[in-house]
Parts: structure tokens; sequence; C-alpha cells
């Protein structure tokens, strides 16, 4: 599987969404807060997140298309958030 872009991932294994919520709010927070380069370029991250289900097992692959989901629906926010999966009223 090929990420491409700006595109990374972070993972958090054991971890449950309100355990994750804070250090990807902190990695999303740093960057926003970050200057880049000589020519004072303001970078923001908008975050998407997945948790594996404890109702069914998934592949990495869907925990990745959730996720993706996820982030796609953070930018259609409005950029600079974080969102994660099955967490808004259109489950993304």
């Amino acid at each position: 599987m090929r990420y491409g872009g700006e595109e990374f991932l972070i993972l958090l294994p054991e971890t449950e969404s309100s355990e994750a919520k804070k250090p990807l709010e902190r990695v999303r927070k740093r960057i926003e807060e970050g200057v880049y380069t000589e020519a004072r370029i303001k970078i923001t991250a908008s975050i998407g997140a997945a948790v594996y289900p404890d109702d069914r097992p998934l592949s990495m692959e869907e925990i990745v298309e959730f996720a993706d989901a996820a982030m796609y629906a953070a930018k259609a926010k409005g950029k600079n958030k974080l969102v994660f999966y099955g967490s808004l009223d259109n489950k993304c």
C-alpha cells in the first residue's frame, strides 16, 4: 500500500478513542503553532482517526480506509481539525 503526499500514519496500539484524542490533538496543535522555512510558511493538519472496534475484526486496510475517510471529513469541515471515523452524524 502506498501513502502519498503529506499523509502519514500514527499507530497507538491498545488505545481507546478517548485516550487517543489527547496525543493526536497535541500533534495537530504543535503543527499549527510551528513556523516552517525562512519564508515563514504556516502549516495546519487535518487528522483522521479510526479505532479498532470491539464488535468485529477489521483488516489493516479497513482501518486505514476509515482513518482516510475521517481525514477527508476533517478537511471538509474547514481543515485543521481532528475527526474520528464514526464520530460524525453521517459516519464520515
